[in-house]
């Protein structure tokens, strides 16, 4: 890897991965505010996948959905990467008083992760 004039994040030879449009290939140029760098523990298979799962739970709510005052959304499969996603996007883009989305989990999921999901009520299924 090599990096331009300008870029401070990011240093020769750190594992990063991002997000670029019609780009499959092992190198590719971008800004720098298109990587993030991979933490040493995460594999960098699973770390490629992030950056569209959050695009997708992201646009689900932001382009798709649009919630507005009064309304109350349903997220529901919260417990997976993209729900976590829509359901945390949901909250930053309702209004104050609808702030928290309802959350649908499969009820074997209670026990372990009802309280990461950031949702208000959680649904139980």
């Amino acid at each position: 890897m090599a990096i331009g004039p300008g870029v401070s994040r990011l240093r020769v030879g750190a594992r990063v991965t991002g997000l670029v449009t019609t780009a499959f290939a092992e190198r590719v140029v971008a800004k720098e505010d298109a990587w993030a760098e991979v933490p040493a523990r995460l594999d960098l298979v699973d770390a490629a996948a992030i950056p569209l799962v959050a695009l997708t739970g992201s646009q689900l709510i932001e382009e798709a959905v649009r919630p507005r005052a009064g309304e109350t959304l349903r997220v529901t499969g919260a417990l997976g990467t993209v729900g976590r996603v829509a359901v945390f996007t949901a909250r930053a883009c309702l209004p104050i008083a609808k702030r928290m989305p309802l959350a649908q989990i499969r009820e074997a999921q209670v026990l372990a992760e009802k309280g990461n999901i950031g949702g208000k009520i959680v649904l139980v299924v």
